[in-house]
């Protein structure tokens, strides 16, 4: 089960390294906004639709970066 700081951390990564907004994140996984940043604060976790949206967006981010830092590989 993930927990509030798991997902602070994911957000904190896709808004700091991979660069997204706090809106990128809500159009990607059609939700508000301000949803997003109770999230990143720890007010809220998400719905369980919303936590694996969640860490779709962030394995998908975070292995492209990954993959450009070595070179594509």
């Amino acid at each position: 089960m993930i927990n509030s700081s798991a997902v602070a951390n994911m957000l904190l990564y896709l808004t700091g390294t991979a660069g997204m907004t706090m809106l990128d994140i809500a159009l990607r996984l059609q939700v508000t906004e301000s949803a997003v940043y109770r999230w990143s604060t720890g007010g809220r976790i998400p719905q369980r639709r919303n936590r694996r949206g969640l860490e779709r967006l962030y394995n998908r981010i975070r292995s492209k970066i990954e993959a450009s830092r070595n070179g594509g590989i």
